[in-house]
């Protein structure tokens, strides 16, 4: 079963496996928590190269609550 292209996953085990992304690509993984009860949320990027080597990270945190959605 395929989820998107971040990784796979295996109906088994429910577990989400990162692949690495195909030769001279890079891959941005992407994810954000909404804190309801402080009024923010955050977001984090993760950059990997073709071989799963770090390229580079950021975070940041923002005040406001968004739609999940969004």
């Amino acid at each position: 079963m395929q989820r998107s292209g971040a990784g796979t996953l295996d109906s088994s085990s429910s577990m989400i496996r990162w692949r690495k992304p195909s030769a001279k690509e890079v891959k941005c993984n992407v994810d954000a928590a909404i804190f309801k009860d402080h009024g923010c949320y955050g977001v984090g990027i993760c950059l990997r190269g073709e071989n799963g080597e770090f390229i580079a990270a950021k975070t940041a945190w923002f005040y406001g609550l968004p739609q999940p959605q969004e």
